[in-house]
């Protein structure tokens, strides 16, 4: 009788953490969605950020083993910096051959970390074979040397790796580079 009582009490104790913990989870999504409306007003929301971006873009780049298709347009020069669009891609071309494709690590190239190497990679039409991917220090790149036609039709991605640093930096890059397929 007394195992059977302690079981009971035990069971009942159950009860109360579980409802507890749902009323508190119950809260924080209330709280989250009624944050989330307010928050509405300030600021355009990502759908029509995204519109705006991909109404400007002038290619699409599509990488099915992470299932990403997202608009690419032009990133834009300002003194030393690359100003890449916040929801789709950036393309900075210097030479025929090669390309560089940047997005954010928070958005368009949020799953750019999973490609592996022999993953393709299609822009504009055109298939790429990757054939390496690795993590930098941001000091530590080039982008003459990153940028330097080789004679190989190729395209370089990149994002933000690595710790948060400031604003919207990090401390690293992931760079996957792809050739195209057959070469």
């Amino acid at each position: 009788m007394v195992i059977v009582n302690r079981v009971r009490e035990m069971k009942e104790a159950s009860f109360r953490i579980r409802t507890r913990r749902n009323l508190v989870v119950g809260f924080l999504t209330l709280f989250m969605a009624v944050l989330a409306l307010v928050c509405v007003g300030l600021r355009p929301s990502f759908s029509e950020a995204y519109a705006k971006e991909a109404a400007e873009a002038s290619g699409v780049l599509e990488m099915p083993s992470i299932s990403l298709l997202v608009p690419v347009s032009k990133a834009t020069l300002s003194g030393r910096t690359l100003a890449v669009p916040e929801y789709i891609v950036g393309e900075y071309k210097i030479y025929e051959n090669k390309v560089l494709l940047m997005g954010h690590s928070s958005t368009a190239f949020a799953g750019l970390s999973e490609v592996g190497l022999g993953d393709e990679v299609i822009y504009n039409g055109v298939v790429y074979k990757v054939i390496a991917k690795e993590i930098k220090p941001k000091s530590e790149i080039s982008m003459r040397e990153l940028l330097e036609d080789d004679g190989e039709k190729a395209i370089v991605l990149m994002t933000c790796a690595g710790q948060h640093i400031s604003g919207q930096d990090y401390s690293h890059r992931l760079i996957v580079n792809a050739v195209v397929r057959g070469e």
